[in-house]
């Protein structure tokens, strides 16, 4: 793997911490850990929208030769993706130290520094590479030693494989753990000594871990759905820049259209796979570099599943201003208004003296919705602070952007002379060399010139070391004529190499399969519990070496793995999934997989609702929805307010909205306690947003009831309420019994807040509104101006809000 700076934990949220240990004498140890204390450390990350992997190579193995025999290369690619998280387990044994003939001559060059270590265990080495070689490591690795008397407990018949194997392996563990000591004394490593049994190990590890988590990622921190989507879009991005070379002139035009002022997007074309998409990746990381105050929203359309939803891209861009400018105004949910909104708020944003850059890759994958590819979503022209990017390949989409008279710039195939050059960039990053004639071999495919198609086939070959076998490698991938045919020849390598082993028989295909039968994708732990038979997950041995030769045709997205390219995920789907039927039981067994979660977790909410969707399990999806815990959570985002007015469509064909609601209150009424308010409060809301009017009334009105009887009329929770039931009345034209609410509203929340608070000008604006929709102009102008003044004396002339007050004023 090519050596990359290392992401700071609290932005990647994740955490992949290596189990490194003896074999023989810590299977106790490892079943404890794997079965009882890292559950419970991944539940508590799912909590916190933190995705938690344990690697433990050797847990799963019953052969020592086989556990160490073959893992080193593996130990130690692992250990570097674990970066910073290392746990040590030792006791009195030394471990296996295999002979330095078997050691591959490949990984000696890449990893010099082992031929000053030949003689080391694998333990040892693992520690020596995990702990004591990256300065990252320090603070994030763990040790602990068992207790030298657990030895006169164990049967004297299986003691052999708890003591020290000879004398000078005992020497070399008892400089080991001196080194470790030194290490802990000088803040590298934490270290605890003398664990009785493996109970208290793993009492140990979970409240060390635990500390860990609550440090690096506090619960009241948890990011909302918006940020964990432009997390998954930051992290495709960076995929794409992986030994980007080149395109000099292109990122120049770039940078001159983003500091030119223009009112119209820039639109860049090109074949499949030219490389647009790492060209737009590259350039972001340039820009941002030089312009750190500058707003860039970056949406890689394909990179997941529902990125190709204009809904859901519209919502997200407006979360994102919403975040970076302060803005008050709710998010709509009703697809028609989404339709519109977004040429208001950038409007309205203009002149609030922060650039704004949109980055849209790919439009024309959006989905099959007419409006989303004809585009009339996306303003036709953009305000001065405004730079908008995109990328399309021929079609309906280029054809509107053509009529709109847009910019362009086509991204170019590589020429013949910029191959080798490239090439040997790509494999300089994992310090290897190719060949001269195998480059000249790639010189003469045309179909090379395309960047997808080229990184493909050097992703390939450099996980072949011996020269006839590259070659021969080589002259078979080069003779794709074509993406596709390419992409199928490598899923054939792949099988042939990893899905034929008699104990873990079709583990490309189950894994390719469910990886792209997912939502969002798979976390390991879920990929490996997935593959896994009898309650067991799947050992990670099998998984990892499968993992490290498809590792750079898939990327990892805030920790859950996805398939890195349409073309990537065309194959597996025409190869493996190309069946209605099979497609239908890997969607159950995802469904069921999900379904066992009690809580509603961030994993189980982005997933389980559309696989009961894609699979026709109206009941549970009704049942899922109406789950009121379950509802509170969606409806505790944007995102997910969108998503559950969506999955409601398909829905409604089989249950009525209001009345599955209204059912779902009688029963869950018992056991609502004190979330009695909110839970009205949060279904009403969302019937009204669904336009169901009629149905949110009288439970707004019951909510009122509660927050008076439990608060008072003068608590701003009624008030909050008192101001909905009103927006719900004006929405149905019943002005006069709505503005007594408003005024009733307005009067708590200028004693309560104040005058200037925002609560209290938005309900002065929406009382304001109301007079005027009556045709009360006398009543709305005094109130009109009252509020624009308090936004231009607190919020000045450009902020957005007075923009709002003065645009009321003028209607």
């Amino acid at each position: 793997m090519p050596i990359e700076s290392l992401e700071q934990p609290s932005q990647s949220r994740q955490i992949r911490v290596f189990i490194s240990s003896t074999f023989r004498d810590m299977q106790a140890e490892r079943d404890i850990l794997i079965k009882r204390i890292f559950p419970q450390l991944r539940k508590m990350c799912e909590e916190r929208a933190v995705t938690w992997t344990e690697v433990d190579l050797r847990w799963g193995i019953t052969d020592e030769q086989k556990a160490e025999g073959r893992v080193l290369p593996l130990c130690l690619e692992e250990i570097h993706r674990c970066r910073p998280y290392f746990i040590g387990l030792l006791g009195e044994r030394y471990g296996w130290i295999p002979e330095p003939s078997s050691i591959p001559i490949e990984l000696l060059e890449a990893q010099p520094w082992l031929k000053q270590h030949l003689q080391q265990s694998v333990t040892e080495l693992e520690i020596l590479h995990g702990v004591f070689s990256e300065e990252p490591m320090h603070g994030h690795a763990y040790f602990y030693f068992r207790d030298p008397k657990y030895v006169e407990g164990i049967p004297a018949e299986q003691r052999q494989d708890f003591a020290a194997e000879n004398d000078d392996a005992a020497r070399k563990l008892a400089k080991l753990k001196q080194k470790i000591r030194g290490a802990r004394d000088e803040q590298v490593c934490e270290l605890r000594e003398n664990f009785a049994d493996p109970e208290q190990l793993g009492d140990w590890i979970l409240e060390d871990l635990t500390k860990l988590i609550d440090r690096l990622y506090a619960k009241d921190q948890i990011p909302d759905p918006i940020e964990q989507e432009a997390a998954r879009h930051e992290a495709y991005a960076r995929s794409r820049r992986l030994a980007f070379i080149g395109r000099e002139d292109l990122l120049r035009r770039l940078d001159e259209y983003a500091a030119e002022p223009t009112a119209k997007p820039l639109v860049l074309t090109g074949n499949s796979g030219c490389g647009k998409s790492a060209l737009l990746a590259e350039w972001v990381a340039r820009w941002r570099k030089k312009h750190p105050d500058d707003l860039i929203i970056q949406h890689y359309i394909g990179s997941t599943p529902d990125s190709s939803d204009w809904q859901g891209l519209v919502r997200r861009i407006l979360g994102e201003l919403k975040r970076a400018f302060a803005i008050t105004e709710d998010i709509p949910v009703q697809p028609d208004k989404l339709r519109t909104v977004l040429q208001e708020w950038t409007m309205k944003s203009a002149g609030l003296r922060r650039h704004v850059i949109l980055v849209f890759d790919a439009l024309n994958q959006l989905g099959e919705d007419g409006a989303a590819r004809q585009l009339g979503w996306l303003p036709v022209v953009f305000p001065g602070d405004f730079r908008v990017i995109v990328s399309s390949l021929p079609g309906e989409t280029l054809d509107v952007l053509r009529e709109r008279r847009c910019p362009e710039q086509n991204v170019p195939l590589f020429c013949r002379d910029e191959l080798a050059p490239a090439a040997r960039a790509y494999f300089e990053s994992f310090a290897k060399t190719l060949p001269a004639d195998i480059l000249a071999k790639l010189e003469s495919t045309p179909a090379a010139c395309n960047a997808l198609y080229l990184r493909a086939v050097l992703d390939e070959l450099r996980q072949f070391g011996k020269h006839q076998e590259l070659k021969a490698k080589a002259t078979d991938y080069l003779r794709a004529a074509t993406l596709p045919e390419l992409y199928d020849r490598i899923l054939t390598r792949w099988h042939d190499d990893f899905g034929k082993l008699a104990e873990h028989r079709d583990l490309v295909r189950r894994s390719l399969c469910l990886i792209a039968s997912a939502r969002f994708g798979l976390s390991e732990t879920e990929l490996l519990d997935l593959l896994g038979k009898n309650g067991e997950p799947l050992p990670r041995r099998p998984w990892t070496e499968f993992y490290l030769a498809a590792e750079n045709a898939l990327t990892v997205r805030a920790g859950l793995l996805n398939l890195g390219h349409d073309y990537l995920r065309a194959a597996v789907l025409k190869r493996w999934l190309g069946n209605t039927d099979t497609t239908h039981q890997f969607r159950l067994q995802l469904g069921g997989y999900f379904s066992e979660e009690d809580t509603p977790t961030d994993r189980k909410l982005d997933e389980l609702p559309t696989l009961l969707r894609d699979t026709f399990a109206w009941n549970q999806l009704k049942t899922l929805l109406t789950d009121f815990q379950t509802f509170r959570r969606l409806r505790s985002s944007e995102r997910w307010k969108g998503e559950l007015l969506s999955l409601w469509v398909p829905l409604s064909e089989h249950y009525d909205l209001v009345e599955a609601y209204q059912g779902a209150l009688v029963e869950a009424e018992p056991t609502l306690a004190g979330n009695r308010a909110i839970t009205y409060y949060e279904t009403a809301s969302f019937l009204y947003d669904a336009g169901r009017y009629a149905g949110a009334e009288p439970l707004y009105r019951q909510a009122l009831v509660i927050y008076e009887s439990s608060f008072g009329k003068e608590h701003t929770a009624s008030a909050a309420t008192l101001c909905k039931l009103a927006r719900l009345l004006q929405a149905r034209g019943e002005y006069a019994a709505a503005e007594p609410f408003y005024r009733q509203a307005l009067a708590v929340f200028e004693q309560s807040l104040g005058t200037e608070h925002a609560t209290t000008l938005d309900t002065l604006i929406g009382l304001a509104s109301l007079l005027q929709a009556k045709g009360d102009y006398d009543g709305a102008e005094p109130l009109f101006r009252k509020a624009l003044d308090v936004n231009n004396r607190l919020l000045g002339p450009e902020s957005l809000w007075t923009v709002n007050t003065i645009y009321g004023l003028a209607g």
